[in-house]
């Protein structure tokens, strides 16, 4: 009995075995099949390749025309003005404890580190030679940022109205 289930389980890894060597086969086919396409390239059709993806990493000046970029802009500075602007306010209010202004300005420098990373997007985007895409794609990934940016406008401003809120009612 127990010699049956050793031949059962050898039985179940020779079949394994049998998959994954069907596997390795297949991709080594693919692998061959992709080489001799790259040999077969010659040197006119590599150069117009080689053109064609140095193209895509220049930044077409029509996008940087578009609303996408000025609204990002505006967005960025308008965030940062007015939570700087709040912060300021806050560290002045006497409504608010010490831990309120750490647990604040840890919220504003969070905002701020979000804010920073969607501009080192946006400059990746708008840069020559950062990133390889189409002109489609790469106005694609602008209006994504741009989204995101509009989305931490509006986080920004709820924070600060709430903030803004516990200040009043501890006011009164």
């Amino acid at each position: 009995a127990q010699g049956a289930e050793e031949l059962r389980e050898d039985a179940g890894q020779i079949a394994a075995l049998a998959v994954l060597v069907g596997r390795q086969e297949k991709g080594y086919k693919i692998v061959e099949g992709g080489l001799e396409a790259i040999s077969g390239f010659t040197g006119g059709e590599l150069g117009l390749h080689r053109e064609y993806y140095g193209r895509l990493a220049a930044v077409n000046s029509a996008i940087l025309l578009t609303w996408e970029p000025e609204r990002f802009l505006a967005l960025r500075s308008q965030v940062f003005g007015e939570l700087g602007a709040a912060l300021s306010r806050w560290r002045q209010s006497p409504y608010l404890s010490a831990g309120d202004l750490d647990y604040v300005t840890r919220c504003g420098s969070g905002l701020i580190r979000s804010i920073e990373a969607q501009m080192s997007i946006f400059n990746d985007l708008t840069s020559d030679n950062n990133l390889v895409l189409t002109d489609e794609q790469r106005m694609r990934a602008l209006s994504k940022v741009d989204t995101q940016m509009a989305l931490l406008r509006d986080i920004c401003e709820m924070f600060i109205v709430k903030v803004d809120g516990l200040i009043l009612n501890r006011k009164r």
